[in-house]
């Protein structure tokens, strides 16, 4: 099996943690504010979601790292 085949299976058998679920809600939540022009307030939705993500494992924050990005690149224009 190839490491990308691995890593695909762990995906699917690795169970998502609380604080990873809640890592991408408030990345939801931070580009919900954007889209309807509340930069502030999508900015500390982008805040509360750093601080999750520099929490998280591993693993978990390969999941996460490019919305995170695509969130801050929205944000700094």
């Amino acid at each position: 099996m190839t490491p990308e085949a691995k890593e695909a299976d762990l995906k699917l058998t690795r169970p998502k943690s609380k604080e990873l679920e809640k890592c991408h809600k408030t990345i939801d939540s931070a580009r919900n504010s954007s889209n309807i022009g509340k930069i502030e307030e999508a900015k500390k939705f982008y805040l509360e979601a750093r601080s999750l993500y520099l929490g998280l494992e591993y693993h978990e924050k390969k999941e996460v790292y490019n919305e995170l990005m695509d969130l801050y690149n929205r944000l700094i224009k």
